[in-house]
């Protein structure tokens, strides 16, 4: 794949978990907390500053409640 490509991934995803956060009442802090994970990196995420871990993708997405499949369907 080619940077373009990688950075769209991460951009999708990103917004996918924006729109999940959102959908679920949750804050940035409220979704760092409950997973486990730090603000700075939920804030990563969802600016599309890098790429997370898978782990990082599966705490997200139970967190969430929703399929971590979900958050990749773009």
């Amino acid at each position: 794949m080619s940077k373009k490509a990688d950075q769209r991934i991460i951009n999708e995803f990103g917004k996918r978990v924006r729109e999940a956060r959102e959908n679920a009442g949750l804050t940035q802090l409220d979704l760092a907390a409950k997973a486990d994970i730090d603000i700075r990196q939920i804030q990563r995420i969802e600016n599309s500053e890098n790429a997370t871990s898978i782990v990082n993708a599966y705490k997200v997405a139970k967190t969430l409640g929703v399929a971590i499949e979900d958050l990749f369907d773009f």
